[in-house]
């Protein structure tokens, strides 16, 4: 199916996880007015075609729109957002975090459309937006739909802006087991979807998160995951022929992902079929800057010609059968070391300015629940103890990590 718009090879985040001072600043801890600046660097200077602006567990700059045209307006007359580089809120899941957060967004995304309509652009420079946490189809409509119903509000009272297309949806899947069914979600997003929106759907993004499914689950069974979505995510679009873009958003350190500059060739031959691959801070700025840029270019020339393997159906019996013997050992040896992990977590430094996240590392035990840290600090705090988080034991009283 054919849809008027350019799918990024490259997008960018905000994920707090290096080291080093950025090449542009002087501290390593980015505040979130310098955001805007960083955004207008990795388009301009690293060639990224899609920034993630995180709505989801950190502080914002609400008037980013207006700000970027302002600013920077030469650079981005010639690199229209929204039709050459993209600008994708990620937005808190109304199932996970309540509260006015997703409608700010919302007017944001109206106010930036109404702004961009008015300066004569041709498109909207917001059009899409990621929600985390998915766990069933009608999360995802439910955001489309509650955008239709806000829209319709902000006409009455603050008039039209002209373009009057879909919220674009992407789901991010951050679990093992939501990543093996994502392709069964997305196939009942469609049908729940169909003759609801004002559009039809002709493509879609499944994002399989990397971090919190491997924090959760272990090295192994999020890869065995990933890597059955793709095949599935392929046999959905023969059989619906809406095309499928799979995004990816591995960190630096293998427990993470292990994609980092020097080693792209070998991360887009061990998962064939992602078409949108999200670097990270420590991508961008712990390694020389020459050899970011040429792995930039080589993912944007390289990811959206890679096919997925196709898997037979009897390999997700036999996923679900190998998952078991990483996860459960993983899970108790993480139970123990939890108390340790905390004491260490509050010594890293942080680099972005962010609120209190709400996840929970959630193992049901007679005393209730083990908490950690997000999946940035639990790794940091491993590998600082000299333990990297890893996922292969093989007897179960192994307390080694």
């Amino acid at each position: 199916m054919k849809h008027l718009r350019k799918i990024p090879a490259v997008m960018f985040s905000q994920h707090p996880d290096h080291a080093s001072k950025p090449y542009w600043l002087n501290s390593s801890f980015i505040r979130t007015h310098q955001e805007l600046e960083e955004c207008y660097r990795m388009f301009k200077e690293l060639g990224t075609e899609e920034m993630m602006w995180d709505w989801e567990g950190k502080l914002v700059d609400e008037c980013v729109v207006e700000k970027l045209l302002g600013k920077y307006s030469d650079f981005f007359q010639n690199y229209p957002i929204g039709e050459k580089l993209f600008l994708t809120f990620r937005v808190p899941n109304p199932r996970v975090e309540s509260g006015y957060r997703l409608g700010r967004a919302f007017m944001v995304i109206l106010s930036g459309q109404h702004l961009a309509y008015a300066a004569g652009f041709s498109s909207p420079p917001l059009f899409e937006v990621i929600i985390p946490m998915v766990e069933n189809a009608d999360e995802i409509y439910s955001v489309q739909k509650s955008f239709q119903q806000f829209s319709k509000v902000a006409a009455n009272s603050f008039g039209s802006n002209g373009f009057g297309r879909n919220l674009e949806v992407i789901p991010t899947f951050e679990s093992v087991e939501t990543i093996l069914r994502s392709a069964k979600i997305l196939k009942e997003y469609l049908k729940i979807s169909k003759g609801q929106v004002w559009e039809k759907i002709s493509y879609l993004r499944p994002f399989c998160a990397r971090s919190d499914p491997a924090l959760n689950s272990g090295i192994v069974p999020t890869t065995l995951a990933i890597k059955w979505a793709l095949s599935e995510y392929s046999k959905l679009a023969k059989e619906t022929g809406v095309d499928v873009y799979p995004i990816i958003a591995p960190g630096v350190l293998p427990f993470r992902g292990g994609l980092s500059p020097e080693n792209t060739n070998e991360f887009l031959r061990e998962f064939p079929g992602v078409k949108t691959v999200v670097i990270q801070s420590a991508f961008r700025y712990d390694f020389p800057r020459d050899g970011v840029k040429s792995a930039i270019g080589l993912i944007i020339r390289h990811a959206p010609k890679t096919e997925s393997n196709i898997l037979p159906g009897r390999v997700l019996n036999e996923i679900k059968s190998i998952i078991p013997m990483f996860e459960g050992p993983y899970k108790k040896t993480v139970e123990k070391i939890a108390p340790l992990i905390e004491q260490i977590s509050i010594h890293i430094p942080p680099r972005r300015e962010r609120v209190q996240h709400i996840g929970l590392f959630g193992y049901s035990r007679a005393v209730g629940k083990v908490r950690l840290p997000r999946a940035i600090g639990f790794t940091a705090s491993c590998y600082s103890l000299g333990i990297p988080p890893r996922t292969n034991w093989y007897w179960e009283g192994n307390t080694t990590c």
